[in-house]
């Protein structure tokens, strides 16, 4: 459809109630991040912004729910060793694993319990 002059023209439905999930949802990657407390090999998931600040270096780890890496950021100024990497690699794939396994039916039961609550 399109406006005056050409351009396309966006409907969009103000119902709240009238929405479907995307499809894919359920396939989309979680992010774990840690974050590398001092010299030590010592590693906090999900830091809160205090122990954040203590930290030398931080890893994101997008995950899909297999466990699969989608992508990796590093921050801060700390290094890490290959073997390090895959150590922790391996363990944050088996968190996001784990993660995907426990989030992902609530939210489907979730949505489910707001659809049929609304078409009363």
């Amino acid at each position: 459809m399109t406006g005056d002059g050409g351009a396309a023209e966006i409907i969009v439905n103000d119902d709240p109630f009238s929405n479907i999930p995307l499809p894919g949802a359920s396939r989309l990657p979680l992010t774990v991040t840690l974050c590398k407390i001092g010299g030590a090999n010592e590693w906090i998931i999900d830091a809160t912004a205090d122990e954040e600040q203590c930290s030398t270096m931080r890893l994101t780890l997008s995950l899909s729910p297999s466990g699969r890496m989608c992508g990796l950021s590093k921050g801060g100024v700390g290094t890490i060793n290959l073997q390090a990497l895959d150590a922790i690699m391996a363990h944050a794939a088996a968190l996001g694993v784990q993660l995907s396994s426990c989030i992902f039916p609530i939210l489907r039961d979730a949505y489910q319990h707001f659809v049929s609550i609304n078409k009363l």
